[in-house]
């Protein structure tokens, strides 16, 4: 839902008077910019408020208001307007993915909320209000079944929510291991792909039957080397990131530290070997 801001009268109102009861941003960024360019030019869009008991409550204009806040103005402008708890939220929620605003945890938290906690509507409603596709928005709000730990491992280094996607189909260790993995070793998509099946297969088929299962992948002899050295890779990908995680455990004077330090750079001089291998023979 949005609303032409155009057409709506404009009305100062005191700070004071404004409140923000349903945030749909938990973190507003920094200001600074913002607030210098409305102290030059002034507030060129007006924020997007709802009377609510015996205040004003945010609709829509979050950073505006706080960098208006920061310039010390006592009154602002605003667009006042008589909407429902749910029209309120889809006007906030809308105006925030236009400006691209929402980080995707963000996005998620405001999906789950419009669809399971509030019950306003289903994936297909929801996909109609925004402009976004059901499978866009149901991907976003399973990211929050991850562990928190892997969340904060995923996403505090700025991945691209793609990378966490790839995770759903792992138990919650699976998950935190090959979250570390992500971290330590900059693994791609593609690499987090691959990683995903390979354990996703050693959970499947065991012995015999995973043997046949790899040489029925490719009848190409060519395709099922390469194949089987993507697979290892990964393999030694996931070794090396258990590794580092003995390494954590251990005290920097332990002279076992440094026998599995000199191990870890033999295995990551193996992982290049093998990639440069690969390479050769996609050349050849």
């Amino acid at each position: 839902m949005s609303l032409d801001s155009l057409s709506l009268p404009v009305d100062d109102l005191n700070i004071s008077e404004i409140r923000i009861s349903n945030p749909i941003r938990t973190d507003i960024g920094n200001i600074e910019a913002l607030s210098r360019s409305i102290n030059q030019v002034g507030l060129l869009q007006p924020i997007i408020v709802r009377p609510l008991d015996n205040f004003f409550d945010l609709v829509a204009g979050h950073r505006r208001l706080e960098a208006c806040k920061k310039l010390k103005w006592r009154k602002v402008p605003c667009h006042v307007v008589e909407l429902s708890d749910k029209a309120a939220f889809e006007v906030a929620l809308t105006e925030n993915l236009d400006r691209k605003t929402l980080d995707p945890l963000e996005e998620a938290r405001a999906f789950e909320k419009y669809v399971a906690m509030s019950g306003w509507g289903g994936l297909s409603e929801l996909s109609k209000t925004i402009g976004f596709s059901p499978s866009y928005i149901s991907k976003r709000i399973a990211l929050l079944s991850l562990p928190h730990e892997v969340i904060d491992q995923i996403f505090r280094n700025g991945k691209i929510p793609s990378l966490a996607e790839e995770l759903l189909s792992l138990d919650s260790d699976n998950q935190m291991e090959v979250a570390r993995a992500i971290e330590n070793q900059g693994l791609s998509t593609r690499d987090v792909r691959k990683l995903v099946k390979t354990i996703n297969l050693e959970k499947s088929q065991t012995g015999r039957e995973k043997s046949e299962s790899l040489w029925a992948v490719q009848e190409d002899r060519s395709k099922l080397v390469g194949s089987c050295i993507d697979l290892t890779i990964t393999a030694l990908r996931l070794a090396l990131s258990r590794m580092d995680i003995a390494l954590e455990k251990l005290d920097k004077e332990w002279i076992e530290k440094e026998m599995i330090s000199q191990y870890r750079l033999t295995l990551h001089d193996q992982i290049d070997s093998l990639i440069r291998l690969r390479k050769k023979l996609r050349s050849s």
